[in-house]
């Protein structure tokens, strides 16, 4: 039931692959060499993200977990009543602390809308994520004859994106409107830069967020 935080990250491109790109990460005991993630005492949980620009040339990783420094034991009954009362306590915690972020960072942006704030370090930590990928986040208030313009210029990177999503960063569907765009889908202007447009019908631009009538 602690509070979210950050205590190790480890990038993939780090990581020793084979000619296909597949890959064995040992997490915790004695440090090795290489593919290896400490495991802090204090260690809750792991996330393993993936990041797929294009689905036609990109595959989602087979992901197994094995328990390697002794034989995964039952508890007893009597184990197993006091760890699921302890298993809710921390699960309903989590929830509670990781819900407070989410309503902050919310608050934050609807108060400033039609801007690009940059989400700060220990907003990141406590969203529990990635601290050496780079968030901007924002919120629209636009009718129906307005347009919202982002204007940047890319920065070498394995990958970016500008994503539609609703009040807890869930990116909002895209079956029949164009709510996400990557460095591989948006299309650059002359001058290196990259121009969006966000509104409520598609003016026709190639590099169009809609706002799915939100």
């Amino acid at each position: 039931g602690r509070a979210n935080d950050v205590l190790e990250t480890l990038d993939i491109m780090s990581l020793e692959q084979d000619t296909q790109g597949g890959f064995e990460l040992i997490v915790g005991g004695p440090e090795r060499e290489a593919n290896w993630l400490n495991l802090a005492p204090d260690a809750t949980h792991m996330m393993f993200r993936q990041y797929i620009a294009d689905d036609r040339l990109q595959k989602l990783y087979d992901i197994t977990i094995e328990r390697i420094d002794e034989p995964e034991s039952l508890p007893t009954a009597a184990e197993m009543q006091e760890e699921l009362a302890e298993k809710l306590t921390n699960a309903s915690g989590f929830i509670r602390h990781l819900a407070e972020p989410y309503i902050k960072i919310s608050r934050t942006t609807l108060a400033r809308p039609n801007e690009m704030l940059p989400l700060s370090p220990e907003a990141r930590g406590a969203l529990g994520a990635n601290s050496a990928n780079a968030y901007w986040l924002g919120s629209w208030d636009l009718d129906e004859t307005e347009a919202l313009l982002i204007e940047f210029t890319p920065v070498p990177a394995e990958y970016w994106s500008l994503v539609a999503h609703n009040t807890w960063i869930q990116a909002l569907p895209q079956t029949q409107l164009q709510m996400q765009l990557n460095m591989l889908e948006a299309s650059r202007d002359e001058d290196g830069k990259v121009r969006f447009v966000v509104s409520h019908s598609d003016p026709g631009y190639a590099n169009w967020l809609s706002t799915g009538d939100l």
